[in-house]
């Protein structure tokens, strides 16, 4: 989608600069901005065609039905208007619920899009703070939560990146960088249980990270599966024996 691809642009403009290849830099961070402005743009232009049909319509009060006037000394002057509003039918109430979840979503989207953009400028706190506000607008806009609970992990406030990360990974098992991000926040949490049952499906592959075989393993031990833990700290050290690291985390892990 838009953001992936914006996304993928500035990420490869950040490593072209890194690597010191400025000139290719800057054309793919030049490209990124301007997805980010037509982004923006087109957010605009959404909220001015709702609008528009809005004030078009009439807006939702639409003009009062009837006016009747009330007069108690029998005259015109002093007299009272009462105002009885129309009540909208049902077709004229779905339209404008319509337009209401639209202006919804595009407000979310906006926040969303600030907190990218304070992520990119490594603001973690302003980020959270606008991926919490596109929530409260809409909590099932595509990307929001995995963006929110990363953000979080990488902001060390591992509850919320485990509140965040744990719907995502229902609806997306293979996401293995969340799949491992949701464990290691729950086992910072001490959610040693949750922490076993996210890092299980990653078993066989694990020992290609030591840090994370140990959690895994240490996960277990504080379950009291001494033996499932004995086997995973045993296969660290057996696969990777030349490794100082992976050794090291083995033996703490027997420890």
């Amino acid at each position: 989608n838009s953001f992936q691809i914006k996304r993928a642009h500035y990420l490869l403009g950040r490593v072209l600069l890194k690597s010191g290849r400025r000139q290719e830099a800057e054309k793919e961070l030049s490209v990124a901005r301007d997805l980010q402005t037509q982004s923006l743009e087109s957010s605009r232009q959404e909220v001015s065609d709702i609008l528009s049909q809005v004030t078009q319509s009439g807006g939702v009060g639409s003009a009062p039905s009837q006016v009747t006037k009330t007069d108690d000394s029998g005259g015109d002057e002093g007299s009272v208007l009462l105002i009885e509003e129309s009540v909208l039918d049902t077709q004229e109430a779905q339209r404008f619920s319509g337009v209401k979840k639209s202006l919804r979503e595009i407000v979310a989207q906006a926040y969303h899009n600030l907190g990218v953009i304070a992520a990119q400028q490594n603001q973690l706190g302003e980020a959270l703070a606008q991926f919490d506000l596109a929530a409260e607008f809409k909590p099932d806009l595509p990307g929001l939560e995995r963006n929110r609970g990363l953000l979080a992990f990488r902001a060390g406030q591992f509850d919320k990146a485990a509140v965040a990360l744990a719907p995502h990974l229902k609806t997306n098992p293979q996401d293995t960088l969340v799949r491992r991000m949701l464990g290691v926040s729950y086992y910072l949490t001490r959610d040693f249980r949750q922490a076993v049952a996210t890092l299980k499906p990653l078993e066989l592959k694990i020992n290609d990270d030591p840090e994370l075989a140990y959690t895994y393993g240490v996960s277990l031990v504080q379950i009291a599966d001494h033996q499932t833990a004995a086997l995973v700290f045993s296969r660290l050290a057996g696969a990777r024996p030349k490794d100082g690291q992976a050794r090291f985390y083995s033996g703490q892990g027997f420890m």
